[in-house]
């Protein structure tokens, strides 16, 4: 079954109620991942995969339009949060202890809404894109970072395998990249989803690993 197809909750048995009043039968419906993996676009991620359901969601989403990787929040309905990244499935491969590995590939931000449970514990939700930043230009800190993260790539060969292309000289490509290697809080990284946080992003970067 395609996922932008899904069955409305509006005719499905659902296990919960919806997160919002209505549906919004114009936007596309997809799959939720929840898990704790901060993700932001043009970001790649390599994903385990052995509940039924979720490999339901992958069968879904290589036909389809793909799903969305969101974070997984406890104080939210379904534990799902107001936004997250729809992804695309790059590759796939079941190896020798039987479970499907999935490479990952986030093409761009969504909000999240109606959210509703199918029969088999497979969150759905109807979609809508997001604005991340606007494009920039490298500037000296910026490509101070850059020059930082591709020694971090050198040194690190799963992410040259995980990417086989790089922009570093892209300013925003580069700061999402930190974002989501860097070993801190997610509830930190969340600061600098919004479309305007590109500034505050580069401060933070800079104060971190320039020094």
């Amino acid at each position: 079954m395609n996922a932008t197809n899904a069955t409305s909750p509006l005719s499905t048995t659902n296990t919960g109620a919806t997160d919002t009043a209505s549906t919004n039968t114009s936007q596309p419906v997809l799959a939720l991942f929840p898990l704790n993996i901060f993700l932001l676009p043009g970001g790649i991620s390599q994903l385990r995969i052995f509940e039924q359901r979720y490999i339901r969601m992958v069968k879904q989403a290589v036909s389809g339009e793909g799903f969305v990787l969101c974070l997984h929040k406890k104080d939210r309905p379904f534990n799902v949060p107001k936004w997250g990244a729809k992804v695309t499935i790059t590759d796939f491969e079941q190896k020798k202890d039987g479970l499907l590995y999935i490479t990952i590939f986030a093409e761009k931000l969504v909000k999240i809404d109606n959210v509703y449970m199918e029969d088999d514990g497979l969150r759905m939700a109807a979609i809508a894109s997001l604005n991340h930043w606007r494009r920039q230009a490298h500037n000296a800190q910026t490509l101070a970072l850059a020059d930082k993260l591709q020694a971090v790539f050198i040194s690190h060969p799963q992410l040259q395998r995980l990417y086989s292309e790089t922009h570093f000289d892209n300013p925003n490509w580069v700061c999402k990249r930190w974002l989501e290697i860097l070993p801190i809080e997610i509830s930190t990284k969340q600061n600098f989803v919004s479309p305007t946080s590109f500034d505050s992003t580069v401060q933070m970067l800079d104060k971190i690993i320039i020094g």
